[in-house]
């Protein structure tokens, strides 16, 4: 890891995510489908975050993640994904109205935190 494009990743999320408030992080498994009654979940408090003012932080990939953020998509506030890059998984999920990448775990982690005004912690959050 390097330190300079630690702190690029860092400065550029801050950057781009300091413009959005009352955000809601969501965290989940991205090894579920979307007819899955977690995911249905996710999806039903994606939606009334989104329709309650809250902007949806996910960390972009399927599952959880996206289940949640096409909910977000769908209501009246944003749904945004900070997204990892790697070699064989991980394409952002298609409900976004902002999408950043990140080269590391460890920056993606401290942005899906930082930026959040509270955490939800669905099976197989958090980089399990």
């Amino acid at each position: 890891m390097k330190i300079d494009v630690v702190e690029s990743e860092l400065n550029e999320a801050q950057t781009a995510l300091e413009k959005f408030d009352n955000n809601i992080t969501i965290f989940g498994s991205a090894r579920i489908t979307q007819d899955n009654l977690l995911a249905k979940k996710a999806y039903q408090l994606g939606k009334s975050l989104s329709d309650n003012g809250f902007n949806v932080l996910t960390g972009s990939g399927p599952g959880i993640m996206q289940a949640a953020n096409h909910g977000a998509f769908e209501g009246k506030s944003k749904s945004i994904g900070l997204n990892i890059k790697l070699p064989k998984e991980q394409a952002p999920n298609p409900y976004l109205d902002k999408c950043l990448v990140f080269e590391h775990f460890f920056t993606r982690k401290v942005m899906l935190i930082k930026h959040a005004d509270a955490c939800v912690f669905f099976p197989g959050g958090f980089g399990t």
